[in-house]
């Protein structure tokens, strides 16, 4: 296997380590990197290299000698457009594990930018987006002419990080939408609610979240109509519709950074055992003005396939020729899924 030389930024953090640990199991031999001096810790535990440095640095010539960037430091509001136009100076083709629905929109603006580089762009290689990036590829191929998507996601026995935690906190300030006639549309936080079965015998209430699915998606397959949700408890819906008054308050800098202060009295992530036992359930439903078709698939929980997804794209990446910017799915086909550990292919219903 060929192995190109490769950056994970942000190394130190809890998925970012997660990775890290992994691939040198996998027998690979990552530079780590991050703005913190624990990631001369964690690189010297595991006999790597490591560099040290803020985005707020000049990181051109950081990169110059790299491949393929990893990027995990998040929110990635704060860092995919400097890294992305950093690897464009330095010819590295970048990813990161994102999910947030603005830093997909913000990276297809440099598409014919990194197709004159010589370079790919691919945000979301981890949980969101590549098992619903492949899983929307896959209702398309079953309904060519389909209208309307949506997906759904169930993660049972799944708790967030910190970083995940501060994303979450972001799309406050960015607002909920969903994509209508081809455009994201803003619409109320929580103002559409489904119950869905996403195990036999038993359905729970979701509601509709702005993930970065919508963009994906719609790149993936071209569907106009597209609604993504997420289990979720009653008392948080009830609690959205509350806050819909004062989005306002939300988005402001003191609110951000109020509501971020708390992550640090979290956890850093879930423990070993926990990882183990979650267990994230998917749902689509594809439609047209005649018929719908439904389909479900499982995966482990988000952290082990954003790991196995993250290294199994830079294994790709390193034997593959492509430019511009591209979701997983478009980049590498729906039998992605195939190749990830413990993920079941989908099955229509």
């Amino acid at each position: 296997m060929h192995m190109s030389r490769f950056m994970i930024y942000g190394a130190n953090g809890f998925t970012g380590e997660l990775i890290s640990r992994e691939a040198v199991n996998r027998g690979l031999t990552p530079v780590l990197a991050g703005r913190s001096d624990k990631v001369k810790a964690l690189a010297e535990e595991l006999n790597l290299e490591y560099m040290i440095f803020s985005i707020n640095d000049d990181i051109n010539d950081k990169l110059s000698d790299f491949d393929i960037l990893l990027n995990c430091a998040g929110p990635f509001s704060s860092t995919a457009k400097i890294f992305i136009e950093a690897c464009l100076n330095s010819k590295t083709n970048y990813l990161d594990i994102t999910g947030e629905l603005a830093v997909f929109e913000m990276s297809k603006e440099y598409n014919q930018l990194a197709i004159d580089n010589g370079i790919v762009i691919i945000p979301g290689v981890g949980y969101d987006v590549v098992p619903t990036d492949c899983l929307a590829m896959y209702m398309k191929e079953k309904m060519n002419d389909a209208t309307h998507l949506k997906i759904a996601m169930y993660s049972r026995g799944g708790i967030p990080s910190k970083g995940t935690y501060k994303s979450q906190v972001e799309a406050l300030k960015y607002g909920f939408f969903v994509r209508e006639n081809g455009k994201l549309k803003e619409v109320p936080f929580a103002h559409k609610t489904m119950e869905i079965e996403f195990e036999k015998g038993s359905k729970r209430m979701t509601m509709c979240i702005p993930w970065g699915d919508l963009s994906t998606a719609y790149t993936s397959t071209g569907i106009p109509n597209i609604e993504i949700y997420s289990a979720t408890h009653p008392k948080r819906i009830k609690y959205l519709k509350v806050a819909r008054y004062f989005k306002f308050i939300l988005g402001t800098d003191f609110m951000q950074r109020y509501l971020k202060s708390k992550a640090n009295k979290m956890p850093k992530g879930p423990d070993r055992t926990t990882m183990e036992r979650s267990i994230t359930y998917l749902w689509a439903e594809i439609s047209n003005r005649n018929r719908n078709i439904q389909a479900r698939m499982q995966v482990p929980n988000g952290y082990a396939i954003t790991v196995d997804a993250a290294l199994l794209i830079i294994d790709k990446l390193a034997n593959t020729t492509i430019s511009g910017y591209l979701t997983p799915a478009s980049a590498f086909g729906v039998n992605l899924l195939r190749e990830l550990r413990d993920v079941t292919f989908p099955y229509t219903t």
